[in-house]
């Protein structure tokens, strides 16, 4: 499967807000592009039907923050996956 790799920039981390600031076909581009702490590399698969509701970025990571880990991969939210739904913190 193909990826793409989203870069986005966070802008109100409470609400859960960001604005995208590029599209990469590389891990490496996108990575490059990280001009601030606060922004978050997502990769997806494309040609894929994506999950139903709100996936929360996952897999995303912040490349500028050295502790930063991915959250569990996007594979395992889409279709044809069985994988219990995380628990949302309020």
């Amino acid at each position: 499967m193909k990826q793409v790799f989203i870069v986005g920039q966070v802008f109100d981390s409470e609400k859960n807000q960001w604005c995208m600031q590029g599209v990469y076909d590389s891990k490496e581009k996108a990575e490059a592009s990280c001009a601030h702490d606060n922004y978050f590399v997502w990769p997806i698969f494309i040609n894929v039907p994506g999950p139903h509701g709100s996936i929360d970025r996952v897999g995303s990571y912040y490349p500028r923050l050295a502790k930063s880990k991915p959250q569990p991969a996007i594979i395992e939210k889409l279709p044809g996956r069985s994988k219990p739904k995380r628990k949302r913190e309020e």
